[in-house]
């Protein structure tokens, strides 16, 4: 399994390719094929670095109540954004 880091690496590479695709002014379904595909890769490594973030929250915690905190914070971070 990648890395949440790596699958950014990817999605940087596809806008990448994608600004290169506008320049030389490639067909414009053939664009926004590929960019479907990359918020479809960030979304996937938005959601890969939530559960690892969330996973080592809990397990590298001492503390209960301070471990609660920290996922009641993504939780609420995660419903800003929807």
């Amino acid at each position: 399994m990648k890395s949440p880091q790596a699958r950014i690496r990817n999605v940087i590479g596809q806008l990448e390719a994608i600004d290169r695709m506008m320049d030389d002014d490639k067909s414009c379904d053939g664009v926004i094929v590929q960019l479907k595909a990359a918020k479809s890769a960030l979304a996937s490594a938005t959601s890969s670095y939530i559960e690892e973030q969330a996973q080592a929250c809990v397990k590298n915690s001492k503390d209960p109540k301070r471990a609660a905190r920290k996922l009641g914070m993504f939780i609420r971070e995660l419903a800003k954004s929807n």
